[in-house]
């Protein structure tokens, strides 16, 4: 069954006896999870609870166990999910109980569409209370039973939403990595722990800062042990994610407009991250609007544009001076629409390590999707990233690997008209650091060609 090891299940029930069983069962199951009575004084603070819930058990009636209206129960509801489910909890599944067949069909779709639609659940699955607890909230006969069919029935809505299930197995596969690693590493310093393990973080620590200042202080020397441990961790997901069995794998259908309307948001979070206050950072794209640029910026594009699939799409007998004209309204195209940028390209490890002499930096474009073909991707010293939506608009980041160079300090980044965008992330910047190198060292081969008399 698909439920979060991480602790991301919260059980809402003002009585605690009834939410005790549901607790001992998810305890049996290893499954750790929150309990709010409903108090707002126990609650997070507004905005505070993040992403931190998959699943949550949910009680309507936070009064007691009197009746009452489904106009007496919401407003207390509307409080208290709105304080632990945040706008940034998603995906997130509800199953909620009540003894009223009104409140199950009505109250929580109305509180969702209307006061929580921006946290509404991907998949709701109602159940009446009365089949657990009588009147005076003691346990039924066979409330046992009734427990057993309860996760059964979760087990079956949950099929129903493989993608959600998918993404459950996931975050307890980064879940067990992330134990895996702890207990590789530190598992053999039962005797004598404090000293063992604060001399290991200390090493681990020196061992990935090398002979650099990062450890000089003791932060300096726990994020490096950090860095340490990210190694291994991602090495123990990588085996556990190629090795494992995943749980009712299916075709899962959608809808190809969708799809073809959502690929190029999706690649903006593949591809950039919007971290952006570290300047000097490792793939840091900085806008630059200075009008001193105009000329290098000029220079770049001309040094980029594909001239021969402008002269393929036309007549062969084209004046030169048409020609001329017609690319030089693409480049102003191009101009009118284009963010011209500097990504800064040194190695991470220098940057974390603090190794690095000067900042290296690489000058391009961000260049709106249609006007892609007008740039030479068959150019080595041109690179051109996959397209990405950045508002509404789609772009593409082009760079001219010979407008390469270095910055003395971070100070000549912070400056009046250039602005941080955003970051690409590791894969990318791998692509064009690799690019780049394969630019700068083609040596070439020096031979006598035999095709020439």
């Amino acid at each position: 069954m698909n439920i979060p090891l991480n602790g991301r299940i919260a059980i809402i029930d003002d009585k605690v006896e009834q939410a005790q069983p549901l607790m001992n069962v998810l305890a049996q199951k290893r499954c750790a999870c929150m309990h709010y009575t409903g108090e707002l004084r126990n609650l997070p603070e507004p905005d505070q609870a993040g992403n931190d819930i998959r699943i949550l058990f949910l009680d309507i009636n936070l009064l007691g166990n009197a009746s009452y209206s489904a106009k007496q129960l919401k407003g207390p509801l509307v409080g208290v999910l709105g304080r632990v489910i945040s706008k940034s909890n998603f995906p997130w599944v509800l199953i909620y109980w009540s003894r009223h067949e009104e409140e199950h069909g009505g109250l929580v779709d109305e509180i969702f569409a209307n006061d929580l639609s921006d946290r509404k659940p991907i998949a709701t699955l109602s159940q009446n209370k009365s089949d657990y607890f009588s009147m005076d909230g003691s346990r039924m006969p066979d409330f046992d039973a009734k427990v057993k069919g309860l996760f059964a029935a979760i087990s079956l809505k949950l099929q129903e939403e493989p993608a959600y299930r998918h993404l459950i197995d996931w975050e307890n596969l980064l879940h067990n990595a992330a134990d895996k690693t702890l207990q590789d590493i530190f598992s053999t310093y039962h005797t004598d722990w404090k000293n063992n393990a604060n001399y290991l973080i200390k090493r681990l620590g020196k061992s990935f800062a090398g002979k650099t200042s990062l450890t000089d202080t003791p932060e300096g020397m726990i994020r490096s042990a950090f860095q340490t441990l990210n190694n291994v961790f991602a090495d123990t997901l990588e085996y556990s994610v190629n090795n494992t069995t995943i749980s009712s794998p299916g075709e899962m259908s959608y809808n190809p407009e969708f799809a073809t309307n959502s690929i190029y948001k999706v690649n903006k979070k593949l591809l950039l991250s919007d971290d952006s206050n570290i300047i000097e950072y490792s793939g840091m794209v900085i806008q630059n609007s200075r009008s001193s640029a105009d000329k290098l910026y000029n220079e770049i594009l001309n040094s980029s544009f594909n001239r021969a699939r402008v002269k393929e799409a036309m007549d062969p007998d084209t004046p030169k001076k048409e020609f001329e004209s017609i690319c030089s309204k693409i480049r102003d195209a191009i101009r009118s629409s284009w963010k011209r940028l500097h990504l800064v390209v040194t190695p991470l490890c220098d940057v974390v390590q603090k190794k690095s002499v000067n900042i290296k930096v690489v000058s391009g474009f961000l260049i709106p999707g249609g006007l892609i073909k007008n740039i030479d991707e068959r150019s080595e010293a041109v690179f051109i990233s996959p397209k990405f939506q950045i508002a509404n608009e789609v772009y593409a980041l082009v760079l001219n690997l010979r407008y390469f160079y270095t910055i003395d300090t971070p100070e000549e980044l912070n400056q009046e008209g250039l602005t941080p965008l955003f970051r690409v992330r590791q894969s990318l910047l791998a692509e064009i650091q690799s690019r780049l190198a394969r630019h700068l060292s083609r040596q070439g081969v020096l031979f006598i060609d035999d095709n020439f008399s």
